[in-house]
């Protein structure tokens, strides 16, 4: 009687909790909601509480229910939890030597609507939180170009790296201390020399050859929390037509995201490594990514984009960008073009997308927009008339 006694205390103290959820009565009364047709019995978390219960304490309350038993002269009343556990939900388990040899019910003994879901729920509580999406690092990369990056890359790689250790990083000869970073990380940078935008991108999607996803990133983009869970549920859950995926930046200017100015801003670029191409414009500043085959998906979440450190940066950048595609472009330049261009511009961030919204981050992305638009065909105006210039000349020295 000792030893029994000593049994149902060390079941009463060290397992109670295990053991109320595993109790007979609550097993008892959801095995009969389940034999009625109940349709929620698999849904609700009670029925796998009453599981998760029985494997923390269904060996020590055997052993207690034993010692009962052992007291009880009709072996009809005794207490049936294993029993039970084995006949109506297929669970084996051998009280003696005090194990649960299943937890999963087997499909064959549940509703054929129930069958498939029951092994994923019971993965998805087994899994930690942050893999419940059943995340695949290995089979996703994510490559960055980068050139003085120090501004915005900390951030940048934090989150790559919290999403995959696959990750790629092509410079263009840093150094402001990028390089150093990317080492404190683990992680080696290859040296290509800068040529265009679009070139660095191509040759680094071709470094992410050996894994089936490929993200590519500039330096300035990070991908926020809510993203990251989105991007492993596309992975996990991609069938052989999913081949891409697009999802939403929003740029952030002093702080704060612009949730009006240019948006949406739909990007592809998640990809199959198999799958995706880049192209761009002549100068190779503008690109965009496609996919050969198959579709391509939206994806919830936000890419973050801190493109610029002040208006200065934004102003900046922008000039630099619009002489770089109004050297090569073939349409503008025009007196019209100069007058209304850039007024159009402006107003199609400040009204159409709400960019007045934003408050005075709003007017400055809205202005920086038709800054950049004036310098773009102010541009293409100088190169038409010095050609013009270059064309007359001839003919002015061969009529003196």
């Amino acid at each position: 009687m000792t030893l029994q006694n000593e049994m149902v205390n060390d079941a009463e103290s060290g397992y109670s909790a295990g053991v109320r959820l595993a109790s007979s009565a609550a097993l008892e009364e959801e095995a009969e909601r389940h034999s009625r047709g109940g349709k929620d019995t698999l849904r609700s978390m009670a029925f796998w509480e009453c599981l998760i219960g029985a494997v923390l304490g269904i060996g020590h309350q055997a052993r207690s229910k034993m010692a009962e038993d052992d007291e009880c002269d009709d072996p009809a009343t005794r207490p049936r939890t294993p029993d039970l556990l084995q006949r109506r939900f297929g669970i084996p388990v051998d009280p003696i030597n005090d194990q649960t040899l299943s937890l999963t019910p087997p499909p064959d003994r549940l509703p054929s609507r129930f069958a498939a879901r029951s092994a994923g729920v019971i993965k998805a509580i087994q899994m930690n939180p942050q893999d419940q999406h059943g995340s695949r690092e290995d089979d996703l990369a994510v490559c960055f170009t980068t050139f003085n990056s120090m501004r915005t890359m900390p951030r940048a790689l934090s989150a790559a790296c919290a999403l995959t250790k696959n990750i790629v990083i092509v410079d263009s000869g840093s150094t402001d201390g990028t390089i150093d970073l990317c080492r404190k990380h683990g992680i080696e940078p290859v040296h290509r020399d800068w040529t265009n935008p679009a070139e660095q991108k191509k040759f680094a999607m071709s470094l992410c050859s050996g894994t089936i996803w490929t993200l590519v990133l500039d330096s300035d983009e990070v991908v926020t929390e809510d993203l990251a869970s989105e991007i492993r549920r596309a992975i996990a859950d991609a069938s052989e037509d999913d081949t891409g995926f697009e999802m939403n930046r929003v740029s952030w200017l002093h702080g704060r995201p612009l949730r009006n100015a240019f948006q949406p801003e739909w990007r592809l670029r998640l990809f199959r490594s198999n799958a995706g191409v880049i192209k761009s414009d002549a100068a190779g500043v503008h690109d965009r990514f496609e996919v050969g085959s198959g579709r391509s998906n939206r994806l919830q979440g936000t890419l973050r984009h801190d493109a610029w450190a002040d208006v200065g940066d934004m102003l900046g950048r922008g000039v630099r960008w619009s002489i770089q595609t109004g050297g090569d472009a073939t349409r503008g330049g025009r007196i019209t073009n100069i007058c209304f261009n850039p007024v159009i511009g402006f107003l199609k961030q400040l009204l159409l997308k709400r960019a007045f919204l934003d408050g005075w981050r709003g007017w400055v992305a809205a202005g920086a927009v038709g800054v950049g638009t004036l310098s773009k065909h102010l541009v293409i105006m100088e190169r038409r008339g010095l050609e013009r210039e270059r064309t007359k000349r001839p003919e002015e020295s061969e009529e003196s």
